[in-house]
């Protein structure tokens, strides 16, 4: 309650403002947790705050794409959320900016966590390793490859999850905090 208190704050501020920009940024702070009240409170604000923006903001667009997917989600609106996750993946590659592309792959990745996504998951985290490579940011590398080492697992590929880790271990290494070591760990605790 006091985070959602303190965001509607912040987004009514930007609203009086005339700051769509500043409303979108303050949407895009809040994630979506697998609480309905809260997810749909995010899908609801980044519903207004797209309809505030316009187009010379399609790095901000394509992240509230992104936000509400994942929001839709969570909240048990899986058509919508896969819908608005194309969108959002479409909107990225239009404007072509990291953040967005991120925020987009991450939306779609979650939509299409199903077994049956698995190839289109293998081309999400091929995409999301090769924009952290491109971009020298080992924390988006580290998603793509967890995303990958899990269509490996799911295909009972163990010896690719092997050939993955030297990397997923550099990653983390780089990264340096506590929850990339977690999730090394844990994939090295499922290899063992």
């Amino acid at each position: 309650d006091p985070c959602r208190e303190a965001l509607s704050r912040a987004v009514e501020f930007a609203v009086n403002a005339g700051r769509p920009d500043l409303e979108a940024r303050a949407v895009l702070i809040a994630e979506p947790v697998g609480v309905m009240a809260w997810d749909l409170w995010i899908a609801e604000c980044c519903d207004k705050a797209l309809a505030s923006i316009d187009a010379s903001e399609p790095e901000l667009r394509a992240q509230l794409l992104a936000r509400r997917a994942e929001a839709l989600l969570y909240a048990g609106d899986y058509d919508t959320a896969g819908i608005t996750a194309d969108e959002a993946l479409a909107a990225a590659d239009v404007c072509g900016t990291a953040p967005a592309v991120v925020a987009a792959l991450r939306a779609r990745q979650v939509v299409a966590s199903a077994p049956e996504h698995h190839d289109e998951r293998v081309e999400l985290a091929d995409r999301m390793i090769g924009t952290g490579v491109a971009l020298r940011r080992p924390d988006v590398e580290l998603w793509g490859r967890l995303w990958r080492i899990d269509t490996h697992w799911e295909r009972g590929e163990v010896a690719a999850v092997a050939e993955d880790l030297p990397r997923l271990r550099w990653c983390c290494e780089q990264i340096g905090d506590h929850r990339a070591r977690w999730h090394l760990l844990i994939t090295r605790a499922a290899l063992e």
